[in-house]
């Protein structure tokens, strides 16, 4: 006699799941501390949905594996209503079978689930020895950063000081204002007047000099008088500079004529 079983599904997953790789991804350039965070969360995300599938046949096999057990009590309590001299085991034989298969496929769902758990808390210990990694990291960076900041502030206060010594050369080198000369502000500021070039002579001012060289004019004379240096005055007077400008042309004689009156006073008088 063969009884069948019915509204009894056992899935048979296969024997052997492919895990998937842990993969190097290339790191993102912005990530200072090397770590790919975008490959580490997916892949953790990828062993829960694992986990939570194996959760969901393992819960599928145990009802299947209660049904097999309730299907083996009852068929029990049949047997004994057969007579003593007949002998039934294929029926038990064939449930047997399918049971331990089941619990087979249970044990093999079990080491996998097991797998991708210290697959996952392997993942989560690198996880937290880069954290405290990166909480070092930021711990020294913290560090530089206050020191930088105190050195900001140190320089904060130079340029408060350079601020008011720059103020107080302003007020000084008002003094142009004052009528003060180059070389008295100068003095008050602590510095050396700058450099000027003066432009070159013209050729009227080149000949007023000679006109005073030969009236007999003197140098501190002249240069009172024009506010030229010495040094130009003393080499225009022995032809040292500026001689290639020509002779001063000679100007047209001065003509008076004297009127009859004049000419008879003046008559007059020499009488």
């Amino acid at each position: 006699m063969k009884i069948h079983i019915d509204n009894i599904n056992i899935t048979m997953p296969p024997s052997r799941e492919t895990k998937p790789e842990l993969t190097d991804r290339s790191v993102a350039k912005d990530n200072p501390f090397g770590i790919d965070t975008n490959a580490l969360s997916g892949r953790i995300n990828e062993l829960l949905g694992i986990n939570s599938k194996l959760l969901a046949e393992n819960a599928e096999l145990r009802k299947t594996n209660a049904k097999l057990r309730s299907n083996i009590y009852e068929l029990s309590a049949r047997v004994n209503d057969i007579p003593a001299n007949t002998v039934l085991t294929s029926y038990h034989d064939e449930i047997v079978e399918e049971w331990n298969k089941s619990m087979l496929t249970l044990s093999d769902k079990y080491k996998r689930r097991g797998d991708a758990l210290n697959e996952l808390t392997a993942a989560v210990t690198g996880l937290r020895g880069k954290v405290i990694t990166i909480k070092g990291s930021y711990e020294n960076e913290s560090k530089e950063h206050s020191k930088t900041l105190s050195n900001l502030r140190n320089e904060k206060g130079n340029v408060i000081g350079l601020k008011a010594t720059i103020k107080s050369l302003e007020d000084k080198v008002a003094g142009y204002e004052l009528g003060m000369s180059k070389e008295q502000v100068a003095k008050e500021c602590g510095t050396k007047p700058p450099l000027t070039r003066r432009p070159l002579l013209s050729d009227e001012e080149v000949w007023q000099l000679r006109r005073f060289f030969k009236r007999g004019r003197k140098d501190v004379w002249i240069i009172d008088r024009t506010g030229l240096p010495a040094t130009t005055v003393n080499k225009v007077r022995h032809n040292q500079s500026y001689a290639s400008v020509p002779a001063e042309p000679e100007s047209a004689p001065i003509c008076l004529h004297v009127g009859w009156e004049a000419t008879k006073q003046t008559k007059g008088e020499s009488k």
